[in-house]
């Protein structure tokens, strides 16, 4: 099984950790790069342009939830799996959503056809 490739904004530092999401066959697949042995919060694409939607328009996500922190800590779950619950940092988060606004996670929210 090939590995996912994961992609971060453009608006991460050059090596740092940030949000990292990754297209496999069964959907959309989030995490936080620093803890590679964390959470990995697995979505649909549909779901995932639901949540760059939200992004986009400062409005609630339906599928995915967002909540933050008193210590600054932005967490990421599905209302019905918080097990998956991927936590990120403000600034990593901010980084994700500039590359949101930007387009440059488009292709991932978009239906994908299985290899046949």
């Amino acid at each position: 099984m090939t590995p996912p490739a994961w992609q971060t904004s453009s608006y991460c530092g050059e090596g740092d950790a940030c949000v990292s999401v990754a297209a496999v066959p069964s959907g959309v697949l989030l995490t936080e790069s620093s803890d590679p042995d964390g959470a990995i919060l697995h979505t649909t694409p549909e779901a995932f342009a639901a949540l760059t939607h939200a992004l986009r328009t400062d409005t609630p996500s339906p599928h995915i939830h967002i909540t933050r922190t008193p210590d600054g800590l932005v967490r990421l779950h599905h209302p019905h799996t918080p097990e998956q619950t991927v936590t990120t940092t403000a600034d990593k988060w901010h980084a994700f959503t500039l590359g949101v606004l930007d387009g440059e996670f488009d292709h991932l929210a978009e239906p994908r056809r299985s290899l046949r």
